[in-house]
């Protein structure tokens, strides 16, 4: 099963006691369904355990079943009859009309109320992707009023959504690795939370290391380009010349980058046993390079 299944069957655990959040957790169900009409409200999922949950708060809620029907994908749950009338109502959701749907500040006004709200959105309308993979989190719908409420409403608890549209639906999403995770603990998912830490702590520490990797990689390239200079430089100068002729002291450097064509030069400076420290060591390889320069090819 994917991530977001998993994330969505533990929403499904979570224990709902006070029934303003049963309310509220409702109403984000039947909100994001596929459709809400004067006639039926519709809802699709491919979970049987959100499927359940529905059927759980709404016998709670209205003492009603959804009628579902389990199809190729998932199941369909579908409410009817003079019942939606209470349901529109308590739910402030208008039908009449032209419809408009917006999140309900009455329904919304405690904080336990928005956390439950949040979780049955999510369940019905809602994907994360696996964080092996990347981060992305969405909540989608097919009502344009209910997208652009949806998106203040996230905004106002510090959740920086944006909106786009896709296809014929419009997705309220986010791509910032904090944001999903506190989506994720207001929710109740808090398994999911922490196995979102830890894949995002194992990434960050990959990536870190991959980074010392590619500097030390460098840093050798760097030295043996270097190197391939130096000893390019001594040559022409031992061709030319001949390295006798040189100061003891560039003579012995010279020689000793010939002798250790691959060593960087703290390498090279242990190697003369005090004789010259680092820096020293790499002023005389300049000068011997600045020698096979003057020389004429």
């Amino acid at each position: 099963m994917s991530f977001s299944f998993d994330v969505k069957c533990e929403l499904c655990a979570v224990e709902v006691k006070n029934s303003c959040c049963k309310v509220a957790m409702l109403y984000g169900m039947l909100l994001f369904a596929q459709h809400i009409g004067k006639d039926e409200i519709r809802v699709v999922t491919e979970n049987v355990l959100v499927a359940n949950s529905l059927n759980t708060l709404a016998y709670d809620v209205f003492g009603v079943y959804f009628a579902m029907e389990e199809t190729a994908n998932g199941y369909t749950l579908t409410l009817k009859g003079d019942v939606l009338d209470s349901v529109f109502d308590r739910l402030y959701i208008d039908v009449n009309g032209k419809l408009s749907l917006a999140v309900s500040s009455v329904i919304t006004e405690k904080s336990c109320c928005v956390n439950a709200f949040l979780r049955g959105a999510f369940m019905v309308g809602g994907y994360v992707s696996n964080p092996e993979n990347r981060y992305h989190f969405e909540i989608s719908t097919s009502y344009y009023t209910l997208a652009k409420s949806f998106c203040g409403f996230m905004r106002r608890h510090d959740l920086p959504a944006r909106t786009v549209v896709r296809k014929s639906s419009y997705v309220v999403y986010f791509k910032e690795s904090e944001a999903i995770e506190r989506f994720l603990y207001l929710t109740g998912a808090k398994t999911a939370v922490f196995a979102f830490m830890d894949v995002k702590i194992q990434k960050e520490m990959n990536n870190y290391s991959n980074r010392v990797n590619n500097t030390r990689m460098h840093n050798i390239e760097k030295t043996i380009n270097k190197s391939v200079e130096q000893v390019k430089s001594i040559n022409k100068i031992a061709e030319k010349i001949g390295l006798d002729f040189l100061e003891p002291d560039l003579a012995f450097a010279a020689r000793l980058r010939l002798e250790n064509p691959d060593k960087s030069l703290n390498e090279l400076a242990k190697l003369c046993g005090g004789k010259f420290s680092r820096s020293g060591l790499n002023r005389k390889l300049a000068r011997l390079s600045e020698i096979a320069s003057k020389l004429e090819d």
